[in-house]
């Protein structure tokens, strides 16, 4: 996954946003593309700079996807562990760290990837 290396989401910063009670389309886009919200600035500002810019070329293909999914449950917020779930029905790549935060902050098994996407996890737990 390509990040904007002062962008990438930190294990800190991973479970930081794993404990919020919801997280906005915005929010989403940039978490499950690897970046942390809290450093990435301004959406418009990143989008307007486009893939040659360096973001990836799916970038605004999976924004959309996921501003859309917000509509369609007319929400402002969604729970992290339903956007994660979300994406990986939806065949998208999520990040390990949110993955392995989930797993652990869920005491649940992780959450099943049946479209065959690359999940992360692998990784047991926050300390491993």
């Amino acid at each position: 996954m390509y990040t904007y290396e002062f962008t990438k989401l930190s294990d800190g910063y991973a479970r930081y946003w794993m404990t919020m009670d919801g997280w906005t389309a915005e929010d989403a886009a940039l978490l499950l593309h690897d970046m942390n919200p809290s450093l990435a600035g301004s959406f418009e500002t990143l989008t307007a700079r486009g893939p040659g810019f360096g973001l990836p070329t799916d970038f605004t293909e999976r924004t959309n996807q996921i501003q859309v999914e917000f509509k369609a449950k007319n929400a402002r917020f969604l729970n992290p562990h339903t956007i994660l779930g979300w994406a990986l029905e939806n065949g998208m790549e999520v990040p390990e760290l949110l993955i392995k935060w989930d797993k652990w902050l869920t005491h649940q098994p992780p959450i099943a990837d049946t479209s065959g996407a690359r999940s992360g996890m692998a990784c047991p737990g926050p300390h491993q």
